[in-house]
């Protein structure tokens, strides 16, 4: 069922009949992002009431998303889990590529970083057509850049075979429409060579004075294309992913004027090698403050893969402090923790439960050293079980992302504080007014394309479980949660 329309306004519009809406092409209300989970959806977003009367979330993946960090901060890996998890969800009606500087990146690891990722397991991404890898050694950068500008070209031109329904609705409450993902991973900017600047290296030995204006040449080819990229993603499903190194700035006076290009970056910290609008026109540019191990007092991983996986001087377990430096759909300059395995990815239950527990275990009820979620309180665990828990049951891990987006609701969108309950009221409220927690907690909490929503289990987001539990019941979708 659709929402109820807006109330008319009052207002008389008559001395605008001919205005500036005459002959002009109206923009979406928005462009959804891709929903990556792991704390980086409600903060990059919003929640909008979808055609079919569910709540869906516009956060996570956008269209150009920078992630810098000092060298060995693991800035890469974070921009291989958004684009990993991205072209999980939406597989396969969706396309990636990672673009490699570095001549580092392999499909072996690919294929590691995706063990978790269930639409993604046992699938070769070194076969399918869907994902590939690319690297300057095969051709330059702005070689590449015009072939991937001719691709998105050749989308928008064969039209209507690939454009895909959302479940969003658009300026007139029809649903929103758009091309199929094609999600590019640059790593990294600063990496990025031009021909021009290819030219003038091969041109000039080491030192001479000919090769002076090399980098001048390469930064302008840099901002050239960045000017390229926001209409170029925004009009082809594009989603944009690049890394930038960043590391001291020297002056040489010693009261020398903040020079920062965003607030909320550290002093004395610049991005090296990428173009000044590379700071205007992500829509995120996270920053990658610190990385460490994260270990217990005896060297071993503070949250192991399991009761075997206790071998001192373990480091696999990595903690990095991020903070989006700018974010267009959302509040900057909030830090927090992302973990990571080395060896498996991006760990979501892991940071979820971190971000609880440094908000005094929000939804989390302790007993000694055990621990149960307030939304699913059948299930023990202390941080020794967690991984091996969460990976093994889907009902699990689905009740500690609702628990984790509810605590981010209640600190980061005061809007909804009406209908906000803890998790262990919106437990007692749903089972009071008949909801299967079965059924609940085995729903998926992320947007797909609704020509394929029948090749997923249903859709129930944390903010349907509020209006859920507020008494909303004029959702026939709702009958689906119901006890049978």
């Amino acid at each position: 069922m659709a929402p109820k329309a807006k109330a008319k306004t009052s207002v008389s519009t008559e001395p605008f009949a001919i205005g500036m809406r005459t002959g002009f092409i109206e923009a979406p209300p928005f462009r959804p992002g891709l929903n990556l989970g792991c704390c980086m959806d409600i903060p990059t977003g919003r929640f909008e009431r979808g055609y079919d009367g569910h709540w869906y979330h516009t956060g996570g993946l956008n269209q150009i998303t920078g992630i810098g960090g000092r060298g060995n901060t693991f800035k890469s890996a974070l921009a291989h889990a958004m684009m990993l998890i991205a072209l999980g969800r939406f597989f396969p009606y969706v396309e990636a590529q990672a673009r490699d500087t570095e001549f580092s990146q392999t499909y072996a690891r690919f294929q590691e970083l995706a063990v978790h990722l269930e639409r993604l397991v046992g699938v070769d991404l070194s076969e399918i057509v869907n994902f590939m890898i690319t690297s300057q050694g095969e051709d330059s950068g702005n070689v590449w850049f015009g072939k991937l500008v001719d691709h998105f070209q050749a989308k928008r031109t064969a039209g209507k075979k690939f454009i895909y329904t959302t479940p969003f609705m658009d300026n007139h409450q029809h649903p929103l429409t758009t091309l199929y993902p094609s999600i590019v991973e640059l790593d990294s900017m600063s990496g990025f060579l031009a021909d021009v600047a290819a030219k003038i290296l091969e041109e000039n030995e080491v030192g001479e004075s000919g090769g002076n204006t090399v980098f001048l040449r390469n930064a302008g080819a840099k901002a050239q294309m960045m000017m390229q990229l926001p209409g170029l993603m925004a009009t082809s499903g594009g989603y944009f992913i690049t890394t930038a190194h960043m590391d001291e700035e020297i002056k040489m006076e010693a009261y020398a004027p903040d020079t920062r290009k965003l607030a909320y970056m550290k002093m004395n910290l610049k991005f090296k090698n990428v173009p000044n609008n590379f700071h205007t026109l992500t829509n995120n540019l996270w920053m990658v403050l610190k990385a460490a191990p994260e270990q217990d007092d005896k060297k071993r991983a503070k949250y192991p893969r399991d009761v075997k996986d206790n071998g001192e001087g373990n480091t696999d377990l990595m903690c990095l402090t991020v903070v989006n430096l700018r974010g267009k759909q959302g509040p900057s300059g909030l830090p927090f923790d992302l973990y990571l395995s080395q060896s498996e990815g991006l760990l979501v239950p892991v940071t979820e439960f971190e971000y609880l527990k440094s908000r005094g275990f929000y939804g989390v009820t302790k007993a000694g050293q055990s621990l149960t979620l307030d939304l699913y309180p059948g299930v023990e665990f202390d941080r020794l079980t967690l991984r091996s828990i969460a990976y093994g049951d889907v009902a699990f891990q689905r009740a500690m992302t609702i628990t984790s987006e509810l605590c981010q609701i209640k600190y980061m969108k005061p809007e909804h504080h009406a209908i906000l309950v803890t998790p262990k009221k919106l437990l007692e409220g749903l089972i009071a007014k008949g909801f299967d927690m079965e059924k609940i907690l085995h729903a998926r909490g992320y947007w797909v394309f609704c020509e394929h929503e029948s090749e997923h289990v249903p859709f129930l987001s944390t903010m349907d479980l509020l209006q859920m539990n507020a008494g909303d019941e004029e959702q026939r979708w709702y009958q689906h949660f119901k006890k049978s």
